[in-house]
């Protein structure tokens, strides 16, 4: 049982490069192993750093499900940030 979602990356470590996401990108399917998952978490997580983005700040995430939404929600769990999404298909 984990006891926060930052535990998630702790299992990317043992899973390393077995895929974790795939979703369509265009005509073709993307792949994302744990360890890249990973990897992308950390390095939004030291861009919002270099931002000055930091624990209680808030980011709204406004796009499509996909790897990169993953990577940049773990990153900002990282931070401590408040993540705010908003779905992609909503109404002005």
């Amino acid at each position: 049982m984990r006891e926060t979602l930052l535990s998630f990356l702790d299992d990317c470590r043992s899973h390393g490069e077995q895929i974790a996401v795939a979703h369509e990108a265009g005509v073709r399917l993307s792949r994302w192993s744990y360890a890249r998952l990973a990897s992308a978490a950390f390095q939004f997580a030291r861009e919002l750093e270099a931002q000055g983005i930091g624990a209680g700040d808030r980011v709204l995430f406004w796009g499509e499900n996909r790897a990169e939404w993953i990577a940049c929600f773990y990153g900002c769990l990282l931070r401590g940030v408040i993540v705010v999404p908003l779905d992609l298909k909503s109404a002005p």
